[in-house]
């Protein structure tokens, strides 16, 4: 395997790992007010607010890495031809290889993720 991109899949996959830590984190603070509605929510004090925007965060964070960037490293780590490959299809290749559990859950995440990013209230 070429060593420059060993190194950048072990990059991105410490920095997914570092988003992960720190959504877990926030999610651990948050847990006795799950789930989380907008009623809920308006009764968050402000520590409590910033939680939930580290969450979010951290969230979309983690899923444009591994959208944009680890994804397409673990296949080519396989030697697998992605250059032109579109992203739905290295989807579906991650998981006939058995690293993604459902391509399509993972699309629905990623909808999630969407909508987060432009409904999120800023406060």
């Amino acid at each position: 395997m070429n060593p420059d991109l060993m190194d950048w899949l072990k990059e991105a996959a410490d920095a997914g790992d570092l988003h992960l830590k720190r959504m877990n984190f926030a999610r651990d603070q948050l847990i006795y007010y799950f789930p989380l509605d907008v009623d809920s929510y308006n009764l968050l004090d402000a520590e409590q607010i910033s939680f939930t925007d580290q969450l979010v965060f951290r969230f979309t964070k983690l899923q444009d890495l591994m959208g944009r960037k680890l994804f397409r490293l673990i296949l080519e780590s396989l030697d697998e031809d992605v250059e032109n490959m579109a992203f739905i299809d290295m989807l579906s290749r991650l998981e006939k290889l058995n690293l993604l559990e459902d391509h399509q859950k993972w699309l629905e995440l990623r909808e999630v993720r969407n909508l987060m990013a432009h409904e999120y209230p800023l406060q």
